[in-house]
């Protein structure tokens, strides 16, 4: 039998990748929110299909089979709580400052509560940048068009948490660095990169610049 991956079980094929999650919305001055210690995430695709049955010779068979939506979301966990830029991500709207003075100590941070959802783009980074130092592979996942709303207040070993869904929506038109992978004309929801450690800073910084721009281009949500 000829194998396209002989190598399959070789030690360095079993890895532990880490998580980093990142948001930006338009309004943020180019700046992405890190959502800090992602305890856990969850990225699931969920297909609805089409399917074209027929009954020629007393058997019912099925003829052909098409994705007719998909839906693709991550549900992530983060004990970053304490953090401002990601509360305000949980409530789903920038906090309104009150407060008699400058001081940090004196400011009011208020919200709607209601049920929000925070739009914009998402970076999401499975890094073995520390488990398998250079010679590892890392995946930069990107998502120019979603929404995140805050799901939860889960307890993440004894700590406060934050739970998020993240859903991607129709990429709008970004059209990611071509010296990274010249997708052409085509427009997916998200692109999916896998990247040497070596070259892993300098990738998401390229990815993060686009994306940026391209938020910050975005017409003003209704």
């Amino acid at each position: 039998m000829l194998k396209k991956n002989p190598n399959v079980l070789d030690a360095d094929k079993f890895v532990t990748a880490g998580r980093e999650f990142y948001g930006i919305r338009k309004g943020d001055a180019g700046k992405f929110t890190d959502f800090g210690l992602i305890e856990s995430i969850d990225i699931t695709r969920e297909d609805v299909k089409r399917t074209l049955t027929g009954n020629r010779r007393g058997l019912t068979e099925l003829y052909k089979e098409i994705i007719d939506q998909s839906t693709l979301t991550a549900v992530f966990q983060t004990a970053s709580t304490g953090d401002l830029a990601v509360r305000e991500w949980f409530q789903g709207t920038i906090a309104i400052v009150t407060g008699a003075g400058t001081d940090e100590d004196d400011k009011i941070y208020a919200y709607e509560s209601a049920s929000k959802l925070a739009t914009g783009g998402f970076i999401i980074v499975q890094s073995t940048q520390d488990s398998e130092g250079v010679a590892g592979r890392s995946l930069i996942r990107i998502f120019p068009d979603g929404s995140l709303q805050g799901t939860g207040n889960p307890d993440i070993q004894e700590f406060d948490g934050y739970e998020f869904t993240m859903t991607a929506t129709k990429n709008k038109g970004f059209t990611p660095p071509a010296s990274l992978g010249d997708f052409g004309t085509r427009k997916p929801d998200g692109f999916v990169y896998d990247v040497p450690n070596s070259l892993l800073d300098a990738t998401l910084d390229t990815l993060s610049l686009a994306l940026a721009t391209y938020v910050e281009a975005e017409p003003e949500a209704a």
